[in-house]
């Protein structure tokens, strides 16, 4: 399973690649962004209305770094570039998540934990 969500992971990564030929500007990233950020509350709210103990964490875990993160031009430097990268693999869920969390892929990390990564990682590579 894990060899499957990196081969999607790369063809997402390299589909959007090819959507952004000319490289990626300032409304590119914020049209990322805004579906990022209406996907995490499409996804969350069924989550909530099941039962809102599970997605407090969750929508407290993905709001600041979908909502906030300065995705300006002029500020992507080499660091931050690193530091986006590490923050990436540190969160991908072979790495952290399924198992050191959940023993095994749930539908919460199928349909709401990896597009949300997917969308979190091309926003910060691109």
């Amino acid at each position: 399973i894990n060899t499957l969500i990196a081969g999607a992971y790369m063809l997402g990564l390299l589909g959007m690649n090819k959507v952004l030929k000319n490289g990626c500007n300032e409304r590119d990233r914020r049209s990322i962004q805004f579906v990022a950020c209406l996907f995490a509350i499409y996804a969350h709210v069924p989550i909530a209305l099941a039962h809102a103990s599970l997605a407090i964490p969750s929508a407290l875990f993905w709001t600041p770094l979908l909502a906030f993160p300065s995705l300006t031009g002029d500020e992507r430097s080499s660091i931050r570039k690193l530091l986006s990268s590490l923050i990436i693999f540190a969160t991908w869920p072979p790495v952290s998540l399924v198992p050191r969390v959940f023993s095994e892929y749930t539908t919460y990390v199928a349909v709401v934990y990896i597009p949300l990564h997917l969308l979190f990682a091309s926003m910060c590579l691109f």
